[in-house]
């Protein structure tokens, strides 16, 4: 399938599914992460527009936000993107309620026996801008400490499941990518907890693939090595379209602007 043809069906997509005027839901926070990775991967005006307009309907004039229930905490990286690319306050005050929902969600969640890796990769890599850009990474232990918990309960039944694993392994690669390297032994700690689900990860799919090809990016895993690997988890990426809803086709978003990120990167493009 040509290039601008599996683009065409990303923008149709989009165009259908973030022209809601109402609450922005959980599922929508994803296809909102996957046209902003598009629009940073491809430097297309289309996925700026789509990915503004939404964000303007949804952040009041206050920083007030309309979400759904189950949303709260997964605007966060969006928020921050609009903020720094707009200059608009509004953007800011939204970022600091949404921080404080995901602190109370991240205390509770150090009580609980299970780890839920789609929340742990909507919420801590904001968590983890946050706190290197507005914090002075005095909270970078907490992030850490859960990213152990959601990896340690993966690793005790790995086979059962891969889509937990993939969901870990974006939430890990995403904040590896947010915070400074100057805290070394978290950052070593993160990078070790993400390559130890690699080496017991039996086959994957996309978000293994998007996690990895960003990883070769970042320096976490070495391209040469790894790069092929995760092109082939991509694969199917470029085959069929047919999105099951707006958090499948979010995610096969994003793993396809890392496909292109780091196609350019290597100088195949």
């Amino acid at each position: 399938m040509k290039l601008d043809k599996i683009e065409l069906e990303f923008q149709n997509f989009l165009k259908d599914n973030l022209s809601s005027t109402g609450p922005c839901g959980l599922k929508e926070c994803l296809l909102l992460d996957g046209c902003r990775q598009l629009y940073e991967a491809t430097g297309a005006g289309v996925y700026r527009e789509l990915f503004v307009h939404r964000m303007e309907r949804i952040v009041g004039s206050d920083g007030s936000l309309s979400l759904g229930d189950s949303a709260h905490g997964a605007l966060g990286r969006n928020l921050f993107w609009m903020a720094e690319h707009t200059g608009e306050e509004k953007y800011m005050a939204a970022i600091d309620k949404q921080i404080a929902h995901v602190k109370e969600s991240s205390a509770k969640l150090a009580g609980e026996t299970k780890a839920d890796g789609r929340w742990l990769y909507l919420t801590q890599p904001f968590y983890m801008e946050y706190e290197t850009k507005r914090h002075n990474k005095a909270e970078y232990k907490d992030i850490v400490r859960l990213m152990d918990f959601g990896v340690a309960d993966w690793l005790r039944q790995p086979g059962d499941g891969k889509k937990q694993a993939g969901w870990l392994l974006m939430a890990l690669v995403d904040v590896l990518g947010c915070m400074s390297m100057e805290i070394y032994e978290h950052y070593r700690e993160l990078e070790e907890n993400f390559k130890n689900i690699i080496r017991q990860l039996a086959g994957g799919g996309t978000m293994a693939g998007y996690a990895i090809l960003k990883a070769c990016r970042q320096k976490n895993l070495n391209a040469e090595r790894y790069g092929g690997i995760g092109k082939k988890l991509l694969d199917h990426t470029t085959g069929s379209l047919d999105f099951k809803d707006c958090e499948e086709a979010g995610v096969r978003m994003m793993a396809y602007a890392q496909l292109l990120a780091f196609d350019a990167a290597s100088g195949f493009l």
